[in-house]
Order: structure tokens, then sequence, then C-alpha cells
């Protein structure tokens, strides 16, 4: 078992790494210094190289490491060990599982070392016949300004899965600010799906549950936070925050590494196959059922509403092109219009997410009029809510500078009796007996997890921590009374993740940080490789090759998983016993048996 790797750079995780392992990499590498610094300066300086040399099963597993990391061992075992020995790939696992990811900074490398070797037939395709090429800069941004302002007016049912009721699909896709210059019919289903994750995962989206006994059980997606705030402090940040959450799913990034590597343009059909290929060498299933242009417009279309690409148009406005253009976000300055006294908002230029959160919010749009906003009684009261006392004219005078009077007195009027939402939030309660122990408790074992001091004795922890809870309060030699006491007629605590969401968005912090989804601890699968050793060959029939054995009496080379992780041994078979393999171990130096089903690979060697 290697060391705890204290980051997950190449140069940190081979330091992390035994030294025989080290050893291992700088032999397939051919370097002649293996240690951590020099090993890693040779992967990023020759990466290309590298990969090159690998055998066409390996350079697929690259694919797959580079865009749908971490990736479990399995069919791809033995050529997962061969990357590993290449120190393109580190092993993260316990005895029972164990999945392969590759090293942060050579991720991105990595990627466009694969794009660009499947780049090739699509540039030979030539230039595409596009007759104009569109833009949308932070489109994705701009979808969840509007959704977000539409959910704080009117939140959606959603089922019992969490999942969207079909009639409200329609009604989110009106929602969505147009966009010109293309047909975006199609994108609807996307533009929504697209811009309630990014709400979700940012902590402006939650689920309202209302499931009190005697009451049908409601479950609501409504708007949460301040984004119009957020979208303000954060535009500089913006694009790269959305470019971020578009490449999120392997085929997005996938298409986007094909058109970074392609740089100018390319017709939506090369495209497409492409993309195909990739995304069967990475074994990601995505659009296996589409054609090439609607399997590339599915992957490059949330590039392009995140503002990365250009999609390129022919006279009819349908899309047949895209190209590696990122969108220029327009500087705001000024207001971005006047109010007058009709209670109408006039745009004078195009709003920024932030304007168009805020401006939805607070006003109608004007039907015909795409420029023109009605600030409406329900509308300010909805802004009030949501903003807090005082938000809807705020914000409209941020919007729209100084308001008429008759407009500033009828808003203070529409708000005056409008009061945040209470909600019923329901906790665990550990009642300590008295105040001395529920001081020890909060001052010790549960600093930090206690949510609040009710009373005396009674100290709430939230539903989510309850397990952390449980151990601290057994590491401290405290013993839980088995089961809860129910102090109402029913209690339901689910995870409230929108606060630390908006506090990642507020830190810049992506929602899931590198190698946060490999288990366990960091390993080595490669053994010191003896004398004379073949290399194995994935696709060979196991079985085949130790029955061939058997009869030749020859020797066998097996990559084997067991209970130590996956070892490269060389045994000689003598007989299988139903699903087991007995030979003679020259690692151990004994006799052994062997599971057939944990064989990843055999090799007959021969001497």
């Amino acid at each position: 078992m290697a060391a705890r790797p204290t980051g997950t750079t190449v140069r940190e995780l081979l330091a992390a790494a035994p030294a025989a392992h080290r050893r291992s990499v700088a032999a397939a590498l051919g370097a002649g210094d293996a240690s951590a610094a020099a090993l890693a300066r040779a992967l990023r300086d020759d990466l290309a190289d590298v990969v090159a040399a690998l055998a066409p099963q390996a350079r697929a597993a690259a694919t797959a490491l580079a865009f749908a990391s971490p990736v479990y061992a399995g069919p791809r075992a033995a050529v997962l060990v061969e990357l590993e020995r290449h120190g393109l790939a580190f092993a993260f696992g316990d005895r029972w599982s164990r999945r392969y990811v590759v090293p942060a900074d050579l991720e991105a490398p990595l990627r466009e070392v694969r794009a660009a070797a499947h780049a090739g037939p699509v540039a030979a395709a030539g230039e595409p016949a596009a007759q104009r090429w569109v833009a949308a800069p932070a489109q994705t941004a701009h979808d969840a300004a509007a959704l977000w302002a539409f959910l704080a007016q009117a939140p959606a049912r959603v089922k019992a899965d969490g999942e969207l009721y079909a009639r409200a699909w329609p009604k989110l896709i009106e929602a969505l600010p147009p966009i010109d210059g293309l047909d975006a019919a199609g994108f609807g289903a996307m533009r929504v799906e697209m811009a309630l994750e990014l709400l979700r995962t940012s902590g402006f989206l939650r689920l309202r549950v209302g499931d009190r006994p005697g009451q049908e059980a409601r479950r609501e997606l409504a708007a949460d936070g301040d984004l119009p705030g957020a979208l303000e402090r954060d535009a500089a940040t913006l694009p790269a925050r959305l470019l971020r959450e578009a490449e999120r799913p392997p085929g997005h990034a996938i298409a986007g590494a094909l058109v970074r590597a392609l740089g100018g343009g390319a017709a939506l059909g090369p495209l497409g196959a492409a993309l195909g290929r990739m995304l069967d060498e990475a074994g990601v299933h995505a659009y296996r059922s589409h054609d090439d242009v609607t399997r590339a417009l599915s992957a490059l279309g949330p590039l392009w509403l995140a503002g990365a690409l250009e999609l390129g148009a022919d006279e009819r406005g349908e899309p047949v092109a895209a190209r590696l253009a990122p969108a220029e976000t327009p500087p705001v300055e000024g207001p971005l219009g006047v109010c007058q006294s009709s209670f109408d908002v006039v745009c004078l230029r195009p709003p920024a997410p932030a304007e168009r959160a805020a401006l939805a919010l607070t006003s109608d749009p004007v039907a015909g009029q795409a420029h023109v906003f009605r600030i409406t009684r329900a509308s300010a009261r909805c802004a009030e809510r949501s903003l807090g006392a005082g938000g809807a004219r705020a914000a409209l005078e941020r919007l729209a500078g100084a308001l008429p009077q008759n407009v500033e007195r009828s808003i203070a009027d529409w708000v005056r009796d409008v009061r945040p939402p209470l909600r019923l939030r329901s906790a665990i309660f550990v009642d300590a007996g008295d105040a001395a122990s529920a001081e020890a408790l909060v001052a010790g074992p549960l600093a930090g997890l206690v949510v609040e001091r009710l009373g005396e004795s009674l100290l709430a922890v939230a539903g989510r921590g309850l397990a952390e809870v449980e151990r601290a309060l057994a590491g401290a030699g405290h013993e839980l009374e088995p089961g809860l006491d129910r102090v109402s007629g029913s209690w339901l605590e689910r995870p409230d993740v929108s606060a630390d969401a908006r506090d990642r968005w507020s830190a810049g912090q992506p929602s899931d940080p590198p190698l946060s989804r490999a288990p366990g601890k960091l390993v080595s699968t490669l053994a010191e490789r003896p004398a004379g050793a073949v290399d194995l060959t994935p696709e060979a029939d196991s079985l085949t090759v130790i029955l061939e054995a058997l009869e030749e009496e020859a020797d066998v080379e097996i990559l084997y998983a067991g209970r130590r992780g996956i070892t490269l041994r060389r045994i000689t078979p003598l007989e299988i016993d139903n699903a087991a393999l007995h030979a003679w171990c020259h690692l151990r130096d004994d006799e052994r048996s062997f599971w057939l089903g944990s064989i990843q690979g055999a090799t007959l060697i021969q001497d």
C-alpha cells in the first residue's frame, strides 16, 4: 500500500508511490532518473510521444482515462496497469474495489493529445458551408437567470423521484430568453436542463417538500438565494465557470477537445463521426443511437450555450457547422434602461445575466416588444419576498436608475405587508440531561456539529450529520440509547445543500474536486517485472491460454486481481478444479490456488 498523497499532480502522486513503482515507470519511459520530479517532467514534456508509443488498446484506455476518470479496473485491467506503468494512471482503492485516475495536471494535456489523433479526418473534410456564424455569449447564465426568476414566481411541481412533471417543461421552455440568428427550437429542453443543473450545483434551487400528517405530499422546485447578486459579483469568472459545468459530462468534454484540436470550423457531419469514434474508444455510451449531425449538436450544444464556440447556420437558420470562437461578453456600462411612469422598463441595451435575473424577477415581459418589461404588483411582491425588505425597489433602481415618483409610491404600497416566508424545519435533538453535560458536549466531541442550542440540555444536530454525531459520541465514551424519541407527529430531515453550494460558488470552487470520486488510498499495482517477461495480451482468452499451458506443461504469466490488489505473477498450471486453478506460483515459491474469474489476462511463456 502506498502512502497517502498530499496532492493530485503527477509529481505528488509519484512521490507518494513506492520506490519500486517509480523504478517501473522510469523503465517504461526510458528515463535514467527515477525521482518523482524527473519522471513528472519527462511525462509533461514528452506526453504525445509516450502515448503514441502505447499499444492501440492502451491508447484507447488513455482516452477513457482522460475523459471519464476514474475508470474501474475490470475488462481493461491489463491495459490500465500498462498506463500506470507509464505514469499516466494511478490506482486508488481498498481490498475490494479499485479505480484508476489520471493526475490532475495531465488530464487536460492527455485530452488534447487524444483529440488531436482523431481530428485529422475532420480537418480533411474541408471548410463548412455556413451562411453565418452565431454566438451565444453566456447563454446558460441568461437561461439560469430567467428560470430562477420564473421559479421564484411559480415553483414547478416535481414527482416523488425528483423529476419534473411533463406539463412543467413547456412553461419552462417558454420562460427562456430568445436567441437571434439561429433556429434554436431544438435546444429548448437542453437549455432548461443546463440552466437547472447550474442553479442546482450553485445552490440557487431547493426542493420544497410538504409531507405533514394528513396532507397530500407536495414537492416543488423553487428558487433560493440571491442569484442576481452572485452573478454580478462573479461576472469576471462566469465564462470559465460555465465552460467547466458544460464540459462535466464526458461526451461534452470529448466534443470540446475535438473542436479545440481543429481550431477552425468543421461541418457537423464529420465532426459527429469523429465524436462517435472517440466515444466508443472511451467507453462512453452517450449518443449511440444518434446520426452524426444530431450527435454533434447534442454534444456541442452545451458548449455553444456556455459561449465557448459558434454554430454555423445555413440559409434556413439550421445549424450545419461549428468552430472554436469564445464569445466576448459585452461590457456593462450604466443602467440597463429607463423606467417610465407607465411602469414600463425600456431596455437600452442587452442585459447582462445578473440584470436579466433582476429584470425577470421584478417585471413581466410585454408581448411583441422584446425590450420592454412591465412592473406589476405581483412581480414587485415576488421580488420583495425573494430579495428581502427593500429588495424590489433596490433592484429596479440598479436596472433603471431613479424611479418615477408614482412608480416608487406604488411599489412601496404593494410590498408594505410582504414578509419573508417562514420555514418549518425539523432537527434531531440530543438530550444531554443537564446544562453542564450539554456545555461539555458542545465544547468537546460535538464541537462544530451542533446546529443550535435549545434550552439547557437540548442540542439540535442536523439529520444528515447523525452518523458523524454518533461516531463522535462513541469516540468520547458516550452511549446513546437505541432509537429516536419523537416529540412531534412526524419528522423528516433532508440535506439542505443550498447554502453549502452557494459558499462554493462564492469561493470559486468546483463542485467535485479532482480525485474526489477515487475510493480508498493510493495503491501501486506494479510489480518488478521478471527477466524475459512477455507483455500480456488483454484480448486473449485467459482460460484458453491456461488450457494450452496445461497441455504443453508450460508456464503462464497472469495478471491476478487478489485481495492485495492486482499483481503480475508467473505460474506453472497444475490442474483446474471447478472455478479454481491450482498452480505453482514462482513469486511465492509454493503451490497456490487462483480463482479463474480473478485472472485479468494471461500470456504463454515461451522459454
